[in-house]
Order: structure tokens, then sequence, then C-alpha cells
């Protein structure tokens, strides 16, 4: 042992001294250690430390390698954070990590590893990973046994892995850094430790040896009992939880098995059970026969053992028994089934006829048609009966608990005869009759009878067990035709049949005529009679009638009225005249005359027509007759009759119809027509000697009946006011024709401005026709206006002064400048300067001399100024005009010349070029055409024509010039 320690501890220390690039690959400070947990494997397995230490941070000599556990190492040296996996290895060279390498002892397939696979414990079940800090997680992988993992200590447990090869018991710890699960690593990379383990004393193994029986129980008690046959040839099954292994029994039934030996010191757990064969059922153990020694322990459970060998020392259990017994073979079951039913018919009788009245004058031959209907029957007494057999196929009798029988319909109910439990003797069959009824008829046509047959479980004498069981026996229900059947014919007889009695066992008719004549004319008579029939079976009768009606038919009348009618109506003219139609003054009134004449122009007659009732009676008293009539008139006239068509005349009945005959032209003759009402029917129809009757009425047309605009009323509505009734004339039958004439005035007040007119309107109420004059009187037009001397004032020149400017030149004087009488005001005056130019011409406006260009001058200035201060895009509208004087329309044909009265007027339309009427801005325009630049000289200097001029201006400034 010295010299061992001495090289292990030689092996230890070279292998620390390995290169970084193999002892420390991956950084940092050495980090892989392996140690003992002896919080969970207890003290002493660490070989080269104090036996009873709890507390071993690095080992490397343990006496076993169930012990060895990963460890991070301390807290000066843990492993780096990151993912890692481990391996154990054999010394030697470099071997390689990764699974499958040569010396890799860690992807080993040892218990509890299961064996076959490419790697055994797959590196995914060695890897984890290690938190900052050191810390270690580990789960295992899914599908493999995890390592085992202790939490509060950071370290894993290294089993399972192989057996190392090295002689001296040393393996080596590989830990390698990976990026993820299935990564391939380079060997330098990783980090290794070295430990050995210690090569312990051969150790002692013991086993256990396991028998029983297989046996036949036949008394089915679940034991052995003594008597009962061994069942040879039947295996045996035992599990140790990873491996089964299977023996048969001998030819007595006895089974025995031994262990597979194993470690003194090592527990294991057996299930033993039996491997079921066809044909058999197993009934034992249920109760433990069983004996052990040796520390085994024996549990039954479900017929299986379960067998916890401790293997401090050989053992053995006895008595591990199985108890079978032969199944016998089920009961079976067939059965008949028979339905059966009555049917009950009904009868009905019917008896019709081709005709059931016949119209005529002679004798009438009817036909008649006898029915005799069955119905379809009612069925009752449903019942369906028969034999259920039980048959028993084994060598032994068998009881039966009970037999049930039910068809698949909610209304049967079936009941099995015979006393139960019953024996059904061995190979051979018992029967039981059974009865069903139905509370309502079946629910289909095809049924299913069904018996259920059942037995509890029983050991047959001949030691088979029979299981609880059912056995089941159907049959087919076919419902056909009735086994019963109740009134299924009938004997038929009727007075008129020739051949009756006649018997039908089935719905049929039959038809036989008959003929009725001598009935008496002008009225019906009536023929009855009856058919009967009786059932075979209870005599039951019934009984169907038919009346028919021989009737002889006369013929219909007819009257009529007759009323002629025509309208004349007269024809009229209105007319109105008015002496004139428009006044232009300075205030007072204006007076206006009306003559207005309405005259007769004739007269037209129209609406010739004829109307009155035609009477059609029908004298017959058993029928109605339908007629269609009719009306005519020999005068040119087209009659028609209001719902004349088709209408059917009550039996001794009378209807009227209304009618009219209209005229397109006038009757010819006027007098003397004749007018023909006509009543049609159906002779053949109506059974009479004739088709049709007429009724006459005589026709004159001399007086008109309506007159239309005999007399007409003339009213006078002025300006849509109330209308006033200027009188009444009437028309006359000839010449001379009727007229009268109406005369009358109306006195209209001039407005104050501008024109008003009104219409005044003649009508004939009772034609509507018209006849109007509408007359207009107009006052000045409301220019707004001003006056010369306004301007000259302190208000008309507070306006100019107060005006816009544009670089310090009043824009109105601009704006005046474009005329040329007013081109000496300066160009760039301020509108103080424009007041003061104002002031002065006023000032200086005069009318005597040769010429009155200083008047002219004045009054158009004013003007100028009332269109510059009323515009908005100008001045604006600073005099308050109702709109831009500029755009008035002045009547140049009609001029005040006594300002102030205005009972003098002229015509100044030479002054502007002829023209009737121009708007003020064309008349500053025109008349500044017709001066220089100042206005010295004029209209060439022509008086007249400028005092024409000046007074259109000055009408213009004191608002009394008209609208043209």
């Amino acid at each position: 042992m010295k010299k061992l320690g001495v090289f292990i501890t030689t092996l230890l220390l070279a292998l620390a001294m390995l290169p970084a690039a193999s002892a420390n690959a991956g950084g940092g400070p050495p980090a892989t250690f392996t140690t003992v947990n002896t919080s969970v494997d207890g003290v002493g397995h660490c070989k080269n430390g104090q036996p009873d230490a709890t507390t071993v941070v690095n080992c490397n000599i343990y006496d076993g390698k169930q012990y060895v556990w990963l460890n991070g190492g301390p807290a000066n040296a843990n492993l780096a954070e990151g993912m890692y996996f481990f391996a154990v290895l054999v010394p030697g060279g470099q071997p390689d990590p990764n699974d499958g390498g040569a010396k890799n002892l860690s992807d080993t397939t040892l218990a509890p590893l299961a064996a076959g696979s490419a790697s055994g414990d797959v590196r995914a079940n060695r890897t984890f990973t290690v938190a900052a800090g050191g810390a270690i997680a580990y789960t295992g992988s899914a599908g493999s046994t995890p390592h085992e993992f202790d939490v509060s200590t950071n370290q894993i447990r290294l089993m399972p892995y192989d057996d190392t090869t090295n002689n001296g018991g040393v393996y080596i710890l590989a830990i390698c850094e990976i990026a993820s699960v299935d990564a391939t690593v380079t060997p330098r990379t990783c980090k290794y430790d070295a430990f050995k383990v210690q090569v312990p004393e051969a150790p002692v193994t013991v086993a256990a040896v396991l028998s029983g029986t297989k046996y036949l129980d036949a008394n089915t008690n679940g034991q052995m009992d003594p008597g009962e046959a061994g069942l040879p040839n039947w295996t045996i099954s035992i599990n140790d939880g990873a491996t089964t292994t299977t023996v048969d029994t001998d030819s007595e039934g006895n089974w025995s098995f031994t262990t597979p030996a194993v470690n003194e010191g090592t527990a294991e757990t057996f299930t033993v059970s039996e491997v079921q064969q066809p044909g058999y059922e197993q009934t034992g153990n249920t109760i433990d026969q069983s004996s052990a020694t040796g520390g085994v322990t024996v549990a039954l459970s479900d017929k299986i053992y379960t067998l916890t060998l401790p293997n401090t020392g050989p053992g053995s259990a006895s008595g591990l028994n199985f108890g079978n017994i032969h199944l016998a073979s089920a009961l079976t079951a067939s059965k008949t089934a028979a339905p059966a039913f009555t049917r009950t018919f009904t009868w009905q009788i019917a008896k019709a006829v081709d005709k059931t009245e016949i119209d005529t004058a002679d004798g009438a031959t009817f036909t008649y048609t006898v029915t005799v209907t069955r119905s379809a029957g009612t069925d009752s007494a449903w019942a369906v009966g028969g034999e259920i057999t039980v048959s028993n196929a084994n060598t032994a009798a068998a009881e039966i608990s009970g037999i049930s029988d039910a068809i698949d319909d909610a209304n049967a109910t079936c009941l099995v005869a015979g006393t139960f439990p019953a024996t059904i003797p061995a190979s051979a069959s018992t029967s039981f009759t059974y009865a069903c009824t139905y509370s309502a008829v079946h629910a289909s046509a095809n049924q299913t009878n069904t018996a259920t047959i059942s037995w509890a479980e029983q050991t047959l004498s001949n030691a088979t067990l029979l299981k609880a069981g059912t056995a089941p026996a159907t049959a087919s229900i076919t419902w056909g035709d009735p086994t019963t059947q109740v009134d299924n014919s009938v004997s038929v007889s009727d007075p008129l049949d020739s051949q009756a009695p006649r018997t039908f066992s089935a719905s049929g008719f039959f038809t036989y005529s008959h003929n009725f004549s001598g009935d008496a004319a002008g009225t019906c008579t009536t023929h009855n009679n009856t058919a009967t029939f009786t059932t075979n079976t209870n005599g039951t009768t019934g009984s169907a009638s038919q009346t028919v009606k021989v009737c002889v038919g006369a013929d219909l009348t007819v009257t009529k009225s007759a009323t002629p009618t025509f309208t004349r109506t007269y024809g009229w003219t209105i007319s109105k005249a008015v002496d004139k139609t428009l006044v232009k003054q300075v205030g007072g009134s204006a007076t206006f005359n009306y003559t207005v004449v309405a005259a007769q122009t004739g007269f037209v007659d129209s609406a010739w027509a004829v109307s009155g009732t035609i009477t059609v009676s029908n004298p017959n008293d058993w029928e109605a007759i339908t007629t269609t009539v009719s009306d005519a008139i020999d005068n040119g006239g087209t009659c028609t009759v209001t719902n004349g068509t088709n209408v059917s005349i009550a039996h001794s009945g009378s209807a009227n119809f209304a009618y009219t005959c209209a005229y397109t032209s006038a009757p010819n003759p006027l007098l003397g027509g004749t007018n023909t009402g006509t009543a049609s029917w159906d002779k053949a129809g109506a059974a009479t000697p004739n088709a049709s009757a007429n009724g006459t009425a005589a026709v004159s047309f001399a007086t008109p009946t309506t007159l239309v605009n005999a007399t007409v009323t003339v009213t006078d509505t002025f300006n849509g006011g109330t209308p006033t009734t200027l009188g009444t004339v009437t028309a006359a039958d000839g010449a001379p024709f009727a007229t009268r004439t109406f005369t009358y005035s109306h006195s209209l007040s001039v407005p104050a401005f501008d024109c008003k007119s009104y219409t005044n309107t003649a009508t004939i109420v009772e034609t509507g026709q018209t006849a109007s004059q509408t007359v207009t009187v107009c006052g000045p037009e409301k220019t707004g206006g001003l006056t010369m001397g306004f301007w000259q004032n302190k208000n008309g020149q507070g306006i100019i002064t107060g005006g816009a400017t544009t670089a310090n030149v009043c824009n109105s004087g601009t704006w005046l400048r474009q005329f040329a009488p007013f081109q000496d005001l300066s160009a760039t005056a301020n509108c103080a300067g424009v007041a003061s130019y104002v002031y002065n011409v006023v000032k200086l406006a005069s009318s005597a001399g040769d010429s009155m260009n200083p008047m002219l001058k004045a009054q158009m200035l004013a003007t100028a100024l009332d269109v510059y201060f009323s515009d908005p895009a100008l001045g604006t509208n600073k005099i308050g005009a109702p709109g831009p004087i500029g755009s008035a329309s002045i009547d140049l044909t009609k001029i005040c010349t006594n300002i102030g009265i205005c009972t003098t007027f002229i015509n100044s339309s030479s002054a502007f070029g002829g023209a009737a009427s121009m708007t003020v801005s064309q008349i500053l325009a025109y008349t500044a055409g017709q001066s220089n630049s100042s206005g010295s000289t004029w209209y060439a200097n022509v008086k007249s024509t400028q005092e024409l001029a000046k007074d259109v201006f000055d009408a213009i400034n004191n608002q009394v010039a008209f609208a043209p």
C-alpha cells in the first residue's frame, strides 16, 4: 500500500503539472475538481483525506466509483459562467471526451441506463450550466435517467461510468465548455482532473430460490386444496424491474427459479405472475399460501406476488401458487315468433246522378251511380307468440336465472311462461313459451323480437366454470295480412235497379238509368230514391239517396222608358280699353278711364242623349235565367246598357237596367225616333220557346234640357283686389244677339319716387274669359342725389375733405379730372384743395351772359360728386344713396324745368345726341365730351343746348328726374 500511495501521488502530481493547453485549456485558473459528498454518502470515502472529515473540497482517491462527485471548485477558482458537459476517461495521451471516443467511460450502458442505444449515457444527459458565482444547474435530458444532483452542495454524481482499464485504477474527469448541446469539442480546450478508485476485496454474492405450483382450482376457492391436480407446461413470469425471465411448470405443475447472484448487501425486488392460456380462468391465488426464509418478504395483490430480497444472506420463498379452472361453453338460445291481429272493416255508400235537374218540355232520363267503399280496416288485438329454446353444449347441467323477452316497440309487452331458476340438462335443450301483446298499433311493419337468457357464474359438475353471462335469441316479425277479418263484404239493393241485389267484397260501383215523363209544364217536379247496403258479419246497414227535378220554362218579358236630353251653350266675348297707360309727374294723382264690352257670339247645341230604364221580368217560378240586355235607337244614336251582360234574373223576379244613348252629331230626325230594348238568353239552357224578347219607346228632341251661360255676370278686379260686379247680360236664342258696354274710372296717387303699375282685369265669371289693362304712374327716380348747394356747404365740404388720398393727392380730385370741364383742378390737389375747388365752382355758378358754362359746370360738378360719393367702389357711399347714382338710368325726354313744383317739362334728348335715356355716368361722359379742358367752350357755347344739359343735371341733383 505504501508503494501504491507513492505511485498515485506521483501520477496525480504529474497530471497537475500538465501544460495549460491540456490541464487548463479554456483560460482562467484551474476549476475542475472531484470530491465526496458526505451529506449524501457519509464520511470515510475519500482515502487521501481525514477518514471522518465532513467537508472535502478536492479528493483524489476513493473507495468506490459511486462516491465520486463533480465539484465546481472553491469560490476563488470556480468554473466560469457558461454551458459544460463532463466525461470520465481512461488516462493516457489526450483522450477524446466526445461521445464515442475510444477512452470515454461515461457513454456507458450500465444499469439503470437502457442498453442498446448508440452511446448509452448520452452527452446531453451529462450537460450542465454554471451561473455567475459558480452555481451549477442540472436537469438531465428527456428520455434518460438523470445523474444524481445535490443542489445544496453544488455537486453532480459521476456514476454511471465503466471501469477503467488502467491497472492502477486511475480515471480522468474532463469538463468541456460548449456553445450548444450537440457541439463537438477539441480535447485540448477542456479542463481535466485525475482520481483513483481503490481496488477492493472480492465481493460476497448471494441468491434466492423461488418456487410454487400451477394447479387446477376445481372448487374455485382461490387456494390449492388437497387432491387438486397440477397443470403442466404453464409459463411463469419473473421480473426484476428491468429484465423478465420465464420458467415452465413440470409434469406435476411445479416450478422453481434461482435469482442471479448479486453482491451482498444489495436489495432486489421481483414480481411473479402467470402467463394466461386460452380456455382457462385464473381463480387463485387469492389466499397467500407462501413461506419464506432468509429475510425474504412476500406480498400478494391481485393474484401477483411481489418479493423483496435484502440479500444479507441466502434466502427462499415457496408456495408461490397459481390456480386456474377450465371455462365451460356459454349457453345458446333460439326462438320463433308468429304475429297475429284482427282487421275490422267499415263501409260507406254514396249515390250520384249525372244531373240533379233537367229543364225540358219533354221527359227526362237520369243515370245513377251507386258506390260502396270499404275502409282500409281498423286493426286490433296485435299479438306475437312462440317458443324460446335454450341449449347447453356442456357435459354437465347448467342453471339459468331467467328469460326476458321484448319487441323493439314501446307498445309491446312480453311474458315468458315457466319457473326460474331453471335447469338446462347436459348436452340438451329446453323450450319455453312466451306471449306478447300490444297496447297500440305496432310502430313499424318489420320488427325484431329478442329473448335474453341470463345465468349466474357457476361451477359445473364436470369441474368447469360457467362464467356469468347472457345469450340472445332473435326472430324477425313481419306484419302482413290480418289473421281475422270482420265485415269484409256487403249486399247492395236499390228500388230503381233492375239487377238488385249486388254483392261486393271490395270497394266498387254500379250504374243504371231511369226515365221520368208526364211531369207538369211550367213548374218543377222532384223524384227521390235510396240505395242500401248490409254487411256480411255483423249485418250493419247504410244508405244513400238522390233527388232529381224535372222543370218546364217560359220566355222573359221586356218593358222600357225613354227620356231625351240635350244642352244649349251660349258663346261670349269680352274686351277692355283705357284712355292712357302711363303718367309721369311730381306729386298729385292721375285718373284713368276704362271701357268694358261683353257681347254674345251665338249658341251651340250638344250632348244629345237618351236615357231610361229597361225592365226584364222572369215569369218562371223554378229557375233563374241569365240574359244579356241591349238597346238601340233609329235616329243615329249609339246606346249602351249598364251592367247588362250575363245578368241572372231570379225566378218570379225582375231586374231594371239603366241605359244611355249618345250622339256624335245632331239626331236625325230630331222628332219621331223609336228606342228598342232587347233581352237575349240561351234558349236551350233555359228550356224556353224563344231566345229573346223586346220592348219599345218613342223619342223626340224639341226643347233643350240644359242651358249653359244663358246669363253671364261681368266683374272688374283692380290691382288684385276684391272683384266689383259691373252687371249681367242675358243671351238671346236668335239674332240680334245680346251685348252690353260698361264704363268707369280710377284715380291713382303718384308716388314720391319711382314708378308703380296697376293691372285692372274684367272677367265673365261663368266662362272665365278676361280682358286686362295695366297702367303705370311714376314719380321722380329716387337716386339720393344732392344739390350743388350741399357740396358748397360745410356738410358736403366735410365729405370731400375727409376723402381718401394717394401720395397726398386726393382720390376724388383725380377721379374728377377724367372729365374735361374739371381739368382745371390741380392734378396734385389734396382733399382740402378739391373742396376749395368745388366751393369756388359753385360760387361762380350763373346763367347770365351769352353762355351758361358756369351754371352747367356747377350742376355737372354736383352730379359728379353725387356719383363718386354714392359708389362703394369709388369714394364709398358717404351720402346714403340707395345705390350707386352713376348706374341710375334717366328719361331725357321728360325733364322738369321749374324745380320745386315741376309743372313744366322739356325734352333734353337733343343735348345728348338724340338719346331717349342714359345712365348718369353716360350723361357725365357725354357732356364732358362736348367740352374743352376746363369747360371754357361747351356745346359750341350754344346757350340753349347748354341749358338743356344744365336742366338734366339740375333735375338729377334735386331728385326730380324720371326713370325711362
